[in-house]
């Protein structure tokens, strides 16, 4: 049935994207394509979500967004959505374009992950998802660039 498997890269995938600053893509390359099930016309001009898991908890993309607009960039372990409905995960390392000190554009590259980091990231969303926010997150005084770069981590945190 579509949407309960996982679908497993090859370990030579090199997904890459390149969205403009507001998270439309313009960019795509063939393994991103054949990861995805879209077609590249499917793609191109459409925001990056359209491959967002539901299962993703929308404050990791809140603080993806807020590092990329600090000018840092933003790794971790991201489940995407397949066209058909079943699913793939990715290590994902997201840099932003900036020209002029602003932020025009964001590449992304993403690789199949470690199964261990998989399992890590799932209980990390997971916890997240019930509304329970890992203590990293909500230590006080932490800056804006604190929080970024603990949840950049965030496919190596431990769920506990």
């Amino acid at each position: 049935m579509p949407g309960r498997f996982s679908k497993k890269l090859d370990r030579g995938v090199n997904i890459l994207s390149t969205t403009d600053r507001d998270g439309v893509i313009s960019y795509v390359n063939s393994d991103f394509v054949a990861a995805s099930e879209f077609d590249r016309s499917e793609l191109i001009g459409e925001h990056h979500n359209v491959v967002r898991h539901p299962d993703m908890p929308s404050l990791a993309f809140k603080m993806f967004w807020e590092a990329l607009q600090h000018h840092q960039p933003w790794k971790g372990i991201i489940k995407n959505r397949c066209k058909g409905g079943d699913h793939y995960w990715v290590d994902a390392y997201v840099t932003p374009i900036i020209i002029n000190d602003e932020m025009v554009a964001a590449q992304s590259v993403r690789v199949p992950p470690d199964v261990e980091d998989v399992k890590r990231a799932e209980a990390v969303y997971q916890r997240i998802n019930s509304g329970r926010t890992p203590s990293f997150l909500k230590r006080p005084r932490r800056s804006l660039i604190q929080k970024i770069r603990a949840l950049t981590c965030i496919s190596l945190a431990v769920a506990t």
